[in-house]
C-alpha cells in the first residue's frame, strides 16, 4: 500500500532574531537557506553589530523561523510550483560572555604580573546554590568559556580553592585573566572573590558581569 502523505519542501528559509533591549545590537543582514528538502540540512546566517564597539553586548534573542512551504509530488519527487508562507517560533538563544571568549593558555603568574597595571575589576559573590567547589569550578569555566590553568579546575580541598583562568576576547578585547578565590561551607554554598585583569577595560567588565 502506497503512502499518500506528501513530504514538504522549504524555500527561502530565514530566521528572524529579535534581541532583547539590553543587548543593544543592530541587525546587519540575513543569508537564507535557499532550499531545504525533506531529508536535507541547511544553514541560515544572521549578522548583528554591537551599537557600542567598546562594550560587549549580552542578552537573549526571540527567534522566528520563516519559509515558503511547498508540498512534494510523490510521483516525481519534485516540489509543487505553488507554495505558501509559514512561520513558527523556535527556542530562544542567549548571548553571553563565553560567546566572546576563546580559551587560551598562559603562564598565569607571569601574565598576571604583566597585567598588574592594566584594567582590573573585582567583586565578591555569594553562590548559595552551588554545593561544592568542583561544581563552582565547572560552572564558571562553562559560563566564561576560558581555559583553566595549572590543573586548577580540580580542587584539592573541599573548603578552599583558587581557580585561575585565561582567554582571548574577540573584537579587540585582547588577553583576559581571571582569579577566583573560593570557599565552601555546607548550607551556605560557595563564596567567591573574582578578580579580573585584562588588556581592555570592556573585556574585564564582560567577565565580571557574567557572574553578576
Amino acid at each position: 500500500m502506497r503512502n499518500t502523505v506528501d513530504a514538504v519542501h522549504l524555500e527561502n528559509v530565514v530566521v528572524v532574531m529579535q534581541p532583547s533591549e539590553e543587548a543593544e545590537l543592530a541587525e546587519d543582514f540575513i543569508i537564507p537557506a535557499s532550499s531545504l528538502g525533506p531529508n536535507s540540512d541547511g544553514l541560515v546566517y544572521v549578522s548583528f553589530t554591537r551599537n557600542s564597539p567598546s562594550e560587549y553586548a549580552t542578552g537573549s534573542f526571540v527567534n522566528t523561523l520563516k519559509f515558503v512551504s511547498k508540498e512534494v509530488d510523490p510521483e516525481s519527487g519534485e516540489p509543487e510550483e505553488d507554495g505558501y508562507d509559514d512561520e513558527y517560533q523556535v527556542e530562544e538563544l542567549d548571548l553571553g560572555a563565553g560567546d566572546y571568549i576563546v580559551p587560551s593558555y598562559a603562564a598565569f603568574a607571569t601574565e598576571w604580573d604583566r597585567l598588574r597595571s592594566a584594567a582590573t575589576a573585582q567583586e565578591t559573590f555569594a553562590l548559595t546554590a552551588l554545593d561544592s567547589l568542583k561544581t563552582a569550578c565547572d560552572s564558571i569555566i562553562d559560563l566564561l568559556g576560558m581555559e583553566a590553568l595549572g590543573g586548577t579546575e580540580q580542587p584539592q580541598s573541599a573548603s578552599v580553592h583558587t581557580l585561575n583562568l585565561s582567554g582571548l576576547v574577540c573584537g579587540g578585547g585582547g588577553k583576559v585573566l581571571a582569579r577566583a578565590r573560593m570557599t565552601y561551607q555546607a548550607g551556605k554554598g560557595v563564596t567567591m572573590e573574582l578578580t579580573v585583569r585584562a588588556e581592555n577595560e570592556g573585556a574585564a567588565q564582560l567577565v565580571l558581569n557574567a557572574i553578576a
